[in-house]
């Protein structure tokens, strides 16, 4: 008889609203820490794709860098980067620099045709 009234005990217990609250209390718990933990395995992935596109942009660039340098270590390259740079030029060769000296007479004449009616109004 005492063994079914300490089971009567335990469910009373079990299921009363204090043991009830304080097990939904920790469920609730339960749950903001496993949106906390979603949010941060949604941080790390998009933070992970942003690192893998700057490797990959760096990565093309040491590509790009390490074939610069090996075009710079053979003669022709530092022949082509000495004509580009400084316009030197072998014996016997002439360097011919094009400047273009065109003005945009458009600009210039403007003013003055806008103020030639002026002036031709005054007599001047």
């Amino acid at each position: 008889m005492r063994e079914f009234q300490q089971r009567r005990i335990l469910r009373r217990l079990m299921y009363s609203n204090v043991s009830i609250f304080f097990l939904l209390v920790i469920f609730i718990f339960f749950i903001f820490s496993i949106a906390d933990v979603y949010n941060k395995s949604r941080e790390a992935i998009k933070k992970n794709e942003e690192v893998s596109s700057e490797l990959n942009d760096i990565k093309s660039k040491k590509d790009y860098f390490e074939a610069e340098i090996d075009r710079l270590n053979t003669n022709a390259g530092i022949e082509d980067e000495l004509r580009d740079k400084f316009q030197i030029a072998k014996p016997g060769e002439r360097v011919i620099i094009i400047v273009d000296d065109k003005k945009d007479d458009s600009e210039d004449a403007t003013p003055r045709k806008s103020l030639n009616w002026f002036w031709n109004i005054f007599g001047r």
